[in-house]
């Protein structure tokens, strides 16, 4: 075993990314093909040379798991769901260290050292572990969204019908979560995935992933200002105004989730329902009257009767994902 991941720390040592273009970080961030989180960096598959170019349609993921923030507990759980595949953009099984005496190590530092999820990931002793992620597109639901809104591209979002196939699709990921007891609990923008045919949508980052009774997470709670429902204080966006929900609110010394483990859940849904509405608020005032007149019916409706359930400020009475299933509102 050990000769063996030998051999694969050696092979993946060969490979290189064509870098010579790019000057700043801020043109690196502006990219599509690369995609930065608080813990990982996703380099699409144009930026790969050999001995990978046999990999086409792969993102590349490098990252540092860290205690909180480590989305390997439940990938085996996961490949379980039937066809996982069409609802989660997950690594390959195959896995690859880096340490900061590679040579690539050295040179992508150099580049990108400027960026603080560079300096996070490239510190001293540490192992940067890399995978490649098949099928996840190349766009996020964020970038999606600047397209649609800055250049016009209505390619993913089309009409109000477009935006009820993302909310099915994300809500069956989650429901699949759900029934095997886990919680992705970072629903956003970034951690959706577009395919390249821009039909379908595919959670990633399971980095804060939660198993019921949800211990580590109720012990610990964290999560995304804007989508979580806690009121950070700031608003990250006019389509994610401020949060009123009671999740984080204490009654008689205790969290709701603290005597009720399940009420998680029903975060899952909030963050879930944020999510919907930052691109139903975005795809409905970036629209013009012409194209949303004959709209105001069918799929607009439904799109607020899920909101209305789903962003319910009463963490007892929301409705949980399985829930809004069971009510026929997905």
């Amino acid at each position: 075993m050990r000769e063996q991941l030998s051999t694969q720390i050696d092979v993946f040592k060969e490979l290189r990314f064509d870098l010579s273009f790019i000057r700043d970080a801020t043109a690196m961030r502006n990219d599509r093909r690369f995609k930065i989180g608080s813990c990982s960096i996703l380099i699409g598959d144009r930026w790969l040379t050999a001995p990978f170019t046999a990999k086409p349609g792969k993102l590349l993921r490098i990252s540092k798991p860290i205690k909180r923030h480590n989305d390997e507990h439940f990938l085996a759980t996961i490949r379980t769901i039937p066809e996982y595949s069409k609802y989660y953009a997950i690594p390959d099984e195959e896995t690859f260290t880096m340490t900061d005496k590679d040579s690539w190590w050295q040179d992508f530092k150099e580049t990108w050292g400027k960026m603080e999820v560079v300096k996070t990931l490239f510190t001293p002793g540490s192992i940067i572990v890399c995978q490649f992620i098949p099928d996840a597109g190349r766009l996020d639901v964020l970038d999606a969204l600047n397209t649609f809104t800055e250049r016009g591209d209505r390619s993913v979002w089309s009409s109000y019908a477009s935006v009820w196939r993302m909310a099915q699709q994300i809500a069956r990921a989650l429901r699949f979560l759900h029934e095997r007891h886990l919680c992705h609990l970072d629903i956003k923008a970034e951690n959706v995935m577009v395919s390249n045919n821009c039909k379908q949508f595919k959670l990633i980052d399971f980095g804060f992933c939660s198993k019921e009774p949800f211990a580590d997470f109720i012990n610990d709670p964290c999560g995304t200002p804007g989508y979580f429902p806690r009121q950070f204080g700031e608003v990250t966006d006019s389509g994610l105004p401020l949060i009123y929900a009671n999740d984080m609110e204490f009654v008689s010394g205790r969290l709701p989730m603290q005597t009720n483990p399940k009420l998680v859940y029903s975060i899952d849904a909030f963050c879930f329902g944020r999510l919907i509405n930052y691109v139903f608020h975005t795809y409905h005032y970036r629209s013009t009257t012409s194209c949303l007149w004959w709209e105001r019916g069918g799929y607009r409706r439904k799109l607020q009767t899920l909101l209305q359930e789903v962003l319910e400020s009463d963490v007892h009475n929301r409705l949980t994902i399985c829930q809004a299933f069971d009510a026929g509102l997905l």
